[in-house]
Formats: structure tokens, sequence, C-alpha cells
């Protein structure tokens, strides 16, 4: 199994050198700010596959510094993690790169989250008892993990200890960091943004679509009806990520 897989990156590592020389042509390396729950496995599959596994991810601890660092390969041609805008700005500023971010519908990002953990918590510990929907919409927002679309495009990382409280400064300045992005892959938007993505980079031989890149699993999930409370919850948890994501609807309308 092992010299299968060496074999298929050794393969792609040659088929996508076109790719690799036609994007060098107008971007010195890709950056990807991944926001979690978004499809983000899709880009990942994108382009590892359209740049034969040249990348990697970087996972960066407490203090926002990198922990860890997982290679697709050792030519480091674009980058990928769940860090913040900060983290980004302060580690990979420059006018050349080409700069990508993934969003959903907020309140999906949320549901998503939920549904998936629970599924995997089953399937874990299945003796143990998860929260209800409800408990872990709560849990979320009290521990500022709302609005995760602008704590992200703002440099506040939610995933790492953060007591600061969302406010319009902090939304303000997430609409401001989108100019950075050549490109917002949208969920509900996938088939255009796919197809659009490409023609940014200028690839030539776009192997994801040739070898089957769907959609992220989750990216049409159909979620059970919720109650009014996970409503009003979710509704209060996203005001400011509703107003970013529509923002982000309407600049990705040119295609």
């Amino acid at each position: 199994m092992v010299l299968i897989k060496n074999l298929i990156r050794i393969i792609f590592k040659i088929i996508s050198l076109p790719n690799i020389f036609f994007c060098k042509k107008n971007f010195k390396k890709i950056i990807f700010l991944h926001v979690p729950h978004c499809g983000g496995n899709t880009l990942h599959r994108f382009l590892k596959y359209n740049f034969g596994f040249r990348g990697k991810k970087i996972i960066t601890d407490n203090n926002n510094e990198i922990s860890k660092i997982l290679e697709d390969g050792k030519d480091n041609f674009y980058n990928f993690g769940h860090f913040g805008f900060d983290f980004m700005y302060k580690n990979f500023n420059d006018k050349s790169f080409f700069y990508l971010l993934n969003v959903r519908n907020p309140k999906n990002i949320y549901l998503s989250n939920y549904y998936r953990d629970k599924k995997y918590n089953a399937i874990g510990d299945p003796g143990n008892k998860f929260p209800s929907l409800e408990e872990f919409l709560k849990n979320k927002k009290n521990s500022n993990r709302d609005n995760i679309l602008c704590r992200y495009l703002s440099g506040l990382f939610i995933y790492k200890n953060n007591k600061t409280i969302m406010t319009r400064d902090i939304y303000e300045n997430a609409v401001k960091n989108l100019d950075m992005f050549k490109l917002v892959f949208i969920i509900e938007n996938s088939d255009a943004c796919l197809t659009e993505l490409p023609k940014k980079l200028n690839i030539k031989l776009n192997y994801a679509k040739i070898f089957y890149n769907k959609a992220n699993k989750h990216s049409n999930s159909e979620y059970p009806a919720i109650s009014e409370e996970a409503k009003e919850i979710l509704e209060s948890m996203t005001y400011y990520d509703n107003k970013l994501y529509k923002i982000i609807v309407e600049k990705n309308k040119n295609f």
C-alpha cells in the first residue's frame, strides 16, 4: 500500500509540472486559509492533484506559533491550515502569493461541526452522552467561538484560548481583509468556484476534475429540523458572519 501511494505521488509530481510552470508565471506560492467545516478538503484535493503533492499543512499552538508541519511534499508550493488572518499576514505576506479562502452559510458551519462531532463520538465512545444542539451552541457562544468567519478574517483564531468578545470593529476589519484574497470558495456555489479557480491559477490540466474532485462530504448536508431555541442561538452567534457572507456572495456574482 505504501509503495502504491509513493508511486501515485511520483506520477502526480511529473504530470503536474506544466501546472507548476504556468502558475508560477503569475504566483510564487499559494496560501490557503482553511476555515473548518467549509469544504476545505475539496480544495486540498484540488491543490495536491494539480500541483503534485507539493504542499505543507501548518498547525499552530496556543500562542499562534507553528507547532507542527505536515508535508504533502518537500517543494512547498502551497501552504494551508486552520490559521487566522494575522498568522497568514505575518508569515506569508507577499504580493506575488495567491491567497485562497473557503466559506459557507454561517449557520451551517456550526450544524456541520455539531453533527460531525456527534457522529464520531457515537463511533468512538458510544456510551458517552453527547450534548444537545442547544448546549453545544451555548458552549461555542460562551467560549467566544461565535462569528467564526469574522474571527478568522480578523485574525482572532477561535480554536485557541480567546477572551475577545465579537464587535463591529472586528467585523469591519474582516471585511477589509477580504481584499487580500484572490478567490473565496463558497460551498453553496462550489461548481462555479471550482470552474473559476483553475482560470485564476492558470492551470492548463485540471487533474482534480479528471480524478473526481467531488464536493466535500459535508457541503450538501441536510440537517434535521432544529428547535426555536437553537435557531435563536444560531442567529445571535452568526449576526456579523451573515453580513460578511452576503458581501462575499455578492462579490462572487462575477463568476
